[in-house]
C-alpha cells in the first residue's frame, strides 16, 4: 500500500521499480489494489454506521444500516475490480491499435496502479460531511499524476504514441471508476439490489 503513496509523491522512481520488478497480475492484486480497497471500505462502511451519511436536502447526519453498509461495500468492491480487469484488457486492445505491442501484464500494471488513488478517495469519503463526488474527484486527479510516468514507464510507447496512450488511460480509470463509485451510492440508498 505504500507503493501507492511513492506513486503519488515520487512517481518517476517509484514506475522505475515497478517496471524493473516486472510484478506480475496476482501479486499486484493481492498485495496492493485488494488490502488497499478492503481497508478503505471497512473505515468508510464504519464510518457509515457509526457517524452517518449527510445528505443536503436533508441537512443532517443518517446513520446506514449495517446491511446497507455491506450491500454499498460489496457492490463498489466487485464493479471496482471487474473495471481493473476489463479496462485492462481493453487497454491491451488500443494500444495494439497504436501499433504497441504490449502485454495483459503491462495494461494490469497501469490499471491497477491507476485506479489506486481513486480507492484512497473512499478513506476521504469517510468524513461524513465530505462530498463523496469531491472525493472521486481528487482520486481521479491522483490517478492523472500516476498514469503520467505510468504509461511511458509500463507500456514503453514511441514517444509520439505516449500522450495518446495517457489520454486513453485516463478515460479507462475515470469513466468506468465513476461509474462503479454511482452505481454503489444507488446500492446505498436503496435503488439498486434492494
Amino acid at each position: 500500500m505504500i507503493t501507492v503513496f511513492k506513486l503519488l509523491f515520487v512517481p518517476m522512481q517509484t514506475w522505475q521499480r515497478i517496471s524493473l520488478a516486472r510484478p506480475g497480475v496476482f501479486r499486484i492484486l493481492l498485495t496492493q489494489v485488494l488490502p488497499l480497497l478492503l481497508v478503505g471500505l471497512a473505515v468508510e462502511s464504519y464510518s457509515l454506521m457509526n457517524w452517518g451519511e449527510y445528505r443536503s436536502g436533508l441537512a443532517a447526519l443518517i446513520k446506514v444500516s449495517p446491511e446497507d453498509a455491506f450491500r454499498y461495500s460489496a457492490v463498489y468492491l466487485s464493479l471496482l475490480l471487474v473495471s481493473i480487469l476489463v479496462t485492462s484488457q481493453v487497454l491491451v486492445w488500443i494500444t495494439r491499435s497504436f501499433h504497441v505491442n504490449t502485454t495483459y501484464t503491462q495494461c494490469f500494471t497501469l490499471m491497477a496502479y491507476g485506479y489506486c488513488p481513486v480507492i484512497l478517495g473512499r478513506f476521504l469519503d469517510a468524513i461524513p460531511k465530505m462530498n463523496t463526488w469531491v472525493c472521486v474527484a481528487l482520486g481521479a486527479m491522483g490517478s492523472f499524476v500516476v498514469l503520467y510516468h505510468g504509461v511511458a514507464l509500463a507500456l514503453k510507447p514511441d514517444q509520439t504514441k505516449g500522450f495518446g496512450l495517457y489520454l486513453v488511460s485516463i478515460l479507462l480509470v475515470l469513466f468506468p471508476g465513476s461509474f462503479s463509485h454511482l452505481l454503489a451510492q444507488f446500492a446505498l440508498h436503496g435503488k439498486l439490489l434492494s
